[in-house]
């Protein structure tokens, strides 16, 4: 069985993701009690982080300390998150990363996300299945339910493939303007740079509005179901 899967996202009103202050306490305290067991992320979110420094290897392996219940899982058939060390190390945010890789990700790159402790899960050939990577989550580690914290490729992979129970929309209450970059209408179109099978997001998504409520600092909450197909 599938696992339930939430996408949870913060846009300015203009549906801009980037350029304006997200206050992250905000952001993930209202998904707190969602119970998801797995955080599911694409390479890019991890390689664009402003803290991501790849791992020295010659580096003293870093202290493990008490466990989040989170799985971090991360989809990268090319191979290019270089700071698992680094990852596991951070285990107030997430327990026992693992990468999510095809048949033809290199085998030196497996290698050495297992050298640094970590595991991975095959899916597919060429990409990322991501069908059959929730499938193996939810068959080898227990996931039933994945909230993923990425943007919006991988997301629109998944909304793509019928994968997506859920959408959980954080509305600022700004107007960020700029080029059409980085909306998210505009990452959804760019789906099939997230490593999977799937193709973009082309036609419209039902969507059902099952709860809306009003943050501090001017920040609506919208919840939406999605019209999984059978």
């Amino acid at each position: 069985m599938l696992p339930r899967v939430l996408i949870h996202t913060a846009v300015s009103v203009d549906g801009r993701t980037i350029g304006f202050d997200v206050d992250m306490g905000q952001f993930y305290g209202v998904v707190a009690d969602w119970g998801a067991d797995c955080m599911l992320t694409g390479a890019d979110t991890i390689v664009v982080s402003p803290e991501y420094v790849a791992d020295d290897p010659s580096a003293p392996a870093p202290e493990v300390g008490p466990s989040n219940a989170h799985l971090l899982a991360v989809v990268d058939s090319r191979g290019r998150v270089r700071n698992w060390r680094t990852l596991k190390g951070y285990t107030q945010f997430w327990r026992d990363p693992l990468a999510l890789v095809s048949r033809a990700t290199p085998a030196e790159y497996v290698e050495e996300v297992r050298r640094a402790g970590c595991d991975v899960l095959v899916a597919g050939d060429e990409r990322v299945d991501l069908r059959a990577a929730l499938e193996l989550l939810a068959a080898e580690r227990g996931v039933t339910r994945v909230r993923v914290d990425s943007g919006g490729a991988l997301s629109g992979a998944l909304l793509a493939a019928g994968l997506v129970h859920e959408i959980s929309l954080m509305v600022y209450p700004v107007l960020v303007g700029g080029a059409e970059e980085h909306t998210f209408s505009r990452l959804l179109a760019s789906a099939a740079d997230a490593g999977s099978e799937p193709s973009p997001v082309t036609a419209p998504q039902a969507l059902r509005l099952v709860d809306l409520q009003r943050l501090e600092g001017g920040v609506s909450w919208l919840r939406y179901e999605v019209a999984v197909p059978s």
